[in-house]
């Protein structure tokens, strides 16, 4: 298995990933792996999340948590250095659980990942976040996300967390949107690259974006190259809704559909 480290500036982490489409005569791993889809759509989480007044985000430790049968791990060997001593003869290892990069390894972890929560639960949920502050003082600091753990909570706002792909103001519990264009070439490549970063999947910002995505069709259709400059007339359009675009940072979307209950006061 080929494979290579991938490192996060924002962490201290080192995450190894196998490139499983690698080829070798005309072959690669994840030609011969298939799996069901069992991944839930995003639309869909969205939604369920929406629902209710407080909200909870986590991350479950799964990584390196599936084991793949004994039998099956004779295909996932790779080659290593010896205590990492490129000097010494390789050494052939193989993987005991499902790696990143392979075909089947989302059915296998959601596979699994369901019949635990069917059965009794037991992954660990780290880097929780919450938009009640009362909530956040019953999760472990350990437990709790960056953005929030080292916050005053008796006097301190809570954040702006990046959370299902959109931006959730946790202080005001609503979704927001942050615009940063900066300087993009009149290209295909650019207008693309702005588009592609407004991105809010339930659809509640398609009024905005639809012109842009209108003037990149329209491109698309004159045939133009990736790098090559559009002419005056589509230039005027799309400048005019770039005028547009930084209204889009005021717009705020409630992120919880339940109405709040206002209870009458009783006569006096």
């Amino acid at each position: 298995m080929p494979h290579h480290a991938v490192r996060y500036p924002t962490k201290l982490k080192v995450r190894v990933v196998y490139d499983l489409e690698g080829k070798f005569s005309g072959t690669s791993f994840n030609g011969h792996l298939q799996g069901p889809d069992l991944t839930n759509p995003l639309i869909g989480v969205l939604m369920l999340f929406r629902h209710g007044h407080d909200a909870i985000t986590a991350d479950i430790e799964m990584l390196c948590q599936v084991k793949v049968p004994l039998e099956d791990r004779d295909v996932f060997r790779f080659s290593w250095w010896p205590d990492g001593d490129i000097n010494k003869p390789l050494c052939d290892y193989r993987m005991n659980v499902h790696v990143i990069g392979a075909r089947s390894s989302p059915s296998c972890v959601n596979y699994a990942l369901r019949n635990i929560a069917e059965d009794h639960g037991g992954w660990r949920l780290n880097h929780q976040t919450d938009n009640s502050k009362d909530v956040l003082r019953k999760i472990p600091e350990s437990e709790r996300d960056t953005s929030v753990a080292s916050l005053d909570l008796s006097k301190d706002n809570l954040r702006v967390e990046r959370t299902l792909g959109v931006h959730w103001s946790m202080a005001e519990d609503c979704f927001i949107f942050k615009i940063c264009p900066g300087e993009k070439s009149l290209t295909r490549r650019g207008v693309l690259s702005i588009v592609a970063s407004i991105y809010y999947p339930l659809g509640m910002v398609a009024p905005l974006t639809l012109p842009a995505k209108m003037i990149l069709r329209d491109m698309c259709q004159m045939q133009l190259g990736w790098d090559e400059y559009m002419d005056d007339r589509e230039a005027t359009r799309w400048s005019k809704w770039l005028e547009q675009l930084p209204k889009l940072s005021r717009f705020k979307l409630p992120r919880s559909q339940v109405p709040i209950l206002v209870m009458a006061q009783p006569p006096t």
